[in-house]
């Protein structure tokens, strides 16, 4: 689908912005800005096309990825941040890069919750929180799901202060062995998804407690590898549009009975 005809799908499905993986082709990026000018949606940009293993090359790449990104003038840039297998130290140098970086630029990043990144798992991210206590995190907690085998019922502690951390959002449901369910209105992941709306809605309590004045949630039901194959027949096994427009709605509602009137949900 063209890029000009999805924006104007999201438009009319409701949603106020986007989340957009921009190229590394800057004239693309130039279009694509002008067409989001054009739909009227916000958008926030994202980062997450960073690999290297070699600690110094990575280094130079994540900041230059972002500076690219920053010129797209995004509300935010939200990343995926250093990898697992950096030390706590390494990682610690790439944040404290990202926020030199996010001053000069006038531009909050912030650090995406994601299986591959420092903050792999609940308990590490709680050890990052503690070694940088002005930590700004993306909550997606769905990964956390998956590594740890369990909605987390026996890491309130690290939840918490990830939760306090919190200033963007993507929602998607995971499950106790992977970061996407096949459908969160199925009535098995009742339980789960009302676990994932809970966190949610906690964390637009803490954005709200804190002053935040904008707290954005992506809708981030994903295609293969994230969506299942269909075992009988040639495609996905769900729809995945229907899955984000469904999830909004549901969040919506969650932050409707928390009476948080200033949240801004995106696609």
């Amino acid at each position: 689908m063209p890029f000009e005809a999805f924006l104007a799908k999201v438009r009319s499905a409701g949603f106020d912005g986007v989340e957009v993986a921009f190229p590394e082709d800057r004239g693309r990026c130039r279009e694509m800005v002008s067409a989001l000018e054009e739909s009227g949606l916000v958008y926030v940009a994202q980062h997450w096309d960073t690999f290297t293993t070699d600690f110094a090359a990575h280094q130079k790449q994540y900041y230059r990825r972002l500076e690219q990104l920053a010129d797209t003038r995004p509300l935010c840039i939200n990343s995926h941040s250093g990898r697992d297998h950096f030390s706590l130290e390494e990682n610690l140098i790439l944040l404290e890069g990202a926020d030199r970086l996010s001053e000069e630029l006038g531009l909050p990043i912030y650090h995406e919750t994601h299986r591959g990144r420092f903050n792999f798992a609940c308990h590490i991210t709680a050890a990052y929180i503690d070694a940088k206590p002005d930590l700004k995190l993306t909550a997606d907690f769905s990964h956390w799901c998956c590594v740890a085998e369990s909605l987390l019922q026996d890491q309130e502690v690290g939840l918490k202060k990830a939760i306090q951390r919190s200033f963007h959002v993507h929602c998607r449901v995971g499950h106790i062995q992977g970061s996407q369910v096949i459908d969160p209105s199925l009535p098995e992941y009742a339980q789960t998804l009302e676990r994932h709306l809970q966190w949610w809605g906690d964390i637009a309590e803490a954005a709200r407690a804190r002053g935040q004045e904008l707290l954005t949630f992506t809708a981030e039901f994903g295609p293969a590898p994230y969506m299942l194959p269909h075992p009988e027949r040639a495609g996905p096994i769900a729809n995945q549009w229907e899955q984000n427009v469904w999830i909004v709605d549901q969040l919506r509602r969650k932050l409707a009975q928390t009476e948080t009137n200033h949240s801004l949900p995106t696609v």
